[in-house]
């Protein structure tokens, strides 16, 4: 095997670490809860899958909660973010810490000798997997470039502690009506806090009584706290990035569309609350949106060809870094080959109608829905026009601008390709559809956004 090859397999085996630690936090997560609802049961190859996942330091348990930080943990992974590594690091650690002062205890009591050959066995293995991952997380450190925004922090935090409050305030009280006086405030919160980790129908010495192995309460406490944590959680790793755009990449970007063939949704990409990342000669752009933690791109990248691989890939290098998950919308099949060359999975969901307008014609036997509507609309004295936006004068412009925002109150049913301006100066080569009746007053507005060099 030639050093390219090693080097690139090395680099494959490298970047496919988030998806891995990703994949493994996730069936972590998914084994707890099937732990939880199995407890009360001695199954056998539970058991047996709980010591193999020990072994190798799979964090997991018979609890909600720890299900839900493992989903978390998974979630945090695939969206590359940098306390992953940390979290690693830390754990992988405390782990080898443990071990060194186990063994050092066993030397210096000398009861290292009594250790059986399957614990021998048992502590090499995972001290060499231990020391292994470790190696394995600081070398692929930089695939983690993702920070934690301090903004989402801080709301995460709030929900946390704020939702797990009232839910020990319900706890004491619940408590309070239980026990009356023979419950103290220490022990209340004592219980809460094992319900709340997950820790349902384990004797507390402390409280001096056991949980209610099967009330409907001590559920309600731990499903809600993991709940809690979850939603809590999602906003902690929700990532608030502003969409900025320069005027030197607007006029890029106009440049490339009217340079280059476009795909029919190609003129959304001029909406100003998309950002753009190019490829490396400017010749070719993917426009995005954020919504969510997902970075959507709409329809196929623009400008040359030759260059859309390049700017998918700097595109998606831009979603690691900031921990957003690529995704696109409504491509071609030209466009859908681009991102499948670059790793997405596709996806078909539909198609447009395009009408060829010489072709066209209302005589058709299947336009009778059509031509119902056009005699409706003559009787009712209505009048039809289409123009360019440029041809509109001003004071019709405002009118219809007015009329526009007023359409428009309420809740918004627009498409995710739907524009973020409405008669905007800069579209001037927009095609504007209106319906004013008898008395001049408008009954309908329509826009279209132009397509390609032809408009």
């Amino acid at each position: 095997m030639t050093n390219g090859k090693k080097q690139n397999i090395l680099e494959k085996i490298k970047t496919s670490v988030p998806s891995i630690i990703g994949w493994g936090s996730i069936f972590a997560g998914s084994y707890s809860i099937i732990e939880f609802l199995l407890k009360h049961h001695d199954i056998q190859i539970i058991t047996k899958i709980s010591h193999i996942l020990a072994l190798f330091n799979i964090i997991h348990g018979q609890s909600i909660f720890t299900a839900f930080l493992m989903l978390i943990l998974g979630a945090c992974a695939f969206r590359r973010k940098k306390i992953t590594v940390w979290l690693f690091v830390i754990t992988q650690i405390s782990y080898i810490t443990l071990w060194a002062l186990i063994i050092g205890i066993s030397i210096l009591d000398h009861s290292i000798k009594y250790l059986l050959k399957n614990e021998i066995t048992y502590i090499t293995t995972n001290l060499t997997w231990t020391i292994l991952v470790l190696v394995v997380i600081i070398w692929a450190k930089n695939e983690f470039p993702s920070k934690i925004n301090k903004k989402s922090l801080k709301i995460g935090l709030l929900i946390f502690f704020i939702g797990e409050l009232a839910l020990m305030i319900f706890s004491i009280i619940f408590q309070a009506v239980v026990y009356g006086k023979d419950q103290n405030l220490s022990d209340a919160i004592l219980w809460f806090i094992a319900l709340a980790l997950g820790n349902r129908g384990i004797p507390l010495p402390i409280i001096g009584r056991e949980i209610f192995n099967n009330s409907f309460v001590t559920y309600f406490i731990s499903i809600s706290s993991a709940i809690i944590t979850l939603i809590a959680l999602r906003s902690f790793l929700l990532t608030n990035i502003r969409v900025n755009r320069t005027a030197d990449q607007d006029l890029q970007l106009h440049k490339l569309l009217a340079k280059y063939p476009t795909d029919s949704l190609a003129y959304f990409s001029t909406n100003n609350n998309r950002g753009i990342i190019f490829s490396n000669n400017k010749q070719a752009a993917i426009t995005y949106t954020i919504a969510s933690g997902v970075a959507l791109a709409g329809g196929d990248p623009i400008g040359n060809r030759e260059n859309w691989n390049n700017a998918i890939q700097n595109w998606i290098e831009f979603t690691h870094k900031e921990g957003l998950v690529p995704a696109a919308l409504s491509t071609t099949e030209n466009g859908a080959r681009a991102y499948k060359k670059s790793g997405f999975i596709i996806k078909a969901l539909g198609d447009e109608a395009i009408i060829d307008v010489p072709f066209f014609s209302v005589g058709n036997k299947n336009m009778k829905g059509l031509n119902a509507a056009k005699k409706r609309t003559l009787k009712a004295g209505i009048t039809i026009q289409c123009r360019r936006l440029c041809k509109i004068d001003e004071k019709e412009l405002c009118y219809l601008k007015n009329k526009a925002a007023e359409y428009r109150n309420g809740d918004e049913r627009g498409f995710s390709m739907a524009s973020d301006r409405i008669l905007h100066s800069i579209d001037f080569d927009q095609m504007v559809v209106t319906a004013y009746d008898a008395n001049k007053n408008l009954q309908a507005l329509l826009t279209f956004a132009p397509w390609g060099t032809k408009g």
